[in-house]
């Protein structure tokens, strides 16, 4: 599982829970459980009195996630050295970064993906600059049949980002 200010993400990126002060950040309340769309009503966890109960999935999770603040350059740097480090301790020095054009919380072609994937690419990048430590990272990008031309500019910027690591 994963931390962010606000909430707990699953390791498998669709469920997390957030506390009571993201939830009202994003506007997440009985009213709000009572009026959304039928897509969504399975997204947000309720208790028996209609109040949200802090477990979110998917698009419940977007819209938590897309109201938490965002981390710092230098918090991204400290984050993605401690990443490779540990995967270092264990002997890993190679991995892929599922979906590398979208983040939690975001839709996976807008614009601040890229400028969030460019902090990303940034933090290992520091991380590994020193030579101290060893990492090969492969994007997965995603695009689907929406896509428009500017959508793949979008994913070329982020592939360009990760060309930096060797595979």
């Amino acid at each position: 599982m994963g931390q962010r200010a606000g909430g707990v993400i699953g390791s498998d990126h669709h469920t997390a829970w957030a506390n009571n002060t993201m939830l009202k950040r994003s506007g997440v309340d009985a009213t709000l459980l009572e009026n959304l769309p039928d897509a969504e009503k399975d997204t947000i966890g309720k208790l028996a009195n209609g109040e949200p109960n802090g477990f979110v999935v998917d698009a419940g999770w977007d819209r938590v996630a897309s109201k938490m603040p965002v981390p710092s350059p230098a918090d991204m740097l400290k984050a993605a050295q401690s990443a490779v480090r540990y995967n270092n301790s264990l002997g890993i020095t190679a991995w892929m970064d599922p979906a590398a054009n979208a983040a939690p919380g975001e839709p996976v072609f807008a614009l601040k993906t890229h400028r969030e994937n460019r902090r990303r690419a940034a933090g290992l990048q520091g991380a590994v600059g020193s030579g101290q430590m060893s990492v090969h990272v492969a994007a997965l990008l995603v695009a689907n049949s929406k896509s428009v031309p500017a959508d793949l500019d979008t994913l070329d910027k982020v592939r360009q980002q990760f060309k930096a690591f060797p595979t």
